[in-house]
């Protein structure tokens, strides 16, 4: 039991690593692409207006979320 707990910290830890470095990395510009570039996930996803694209978020009240969980 004590191996398997273990197991998923360090899995966990390992992900969370990875979302972490990948989060930093600079994509580079590149006109020819449709995808965004110039800038990182993040950004892509909080200000995709910035790069060309469109904010496609749906706003959820929290009170719905609430009753989902």
């Amino acid at each position: 039991m004590l191996g398997y707990w273990l197991w998923a910290r360090m899995v966990q830890q390992l992900l969370d690593e990875h979302l972490d470095l990948n989060e930093c990395l600079r994509i580079r510009k590149n006109r020819k692409s449709g995808l965004p570039s110039g800038g990182t996930p993040g950004e892509f996803y909080l200000c995709p207006e910035e790069f060309g694209g469109q904010d496609m978020l749906i706003p959820v009240p929290r009170g719905e979320v609430d009753i989902i969980l």
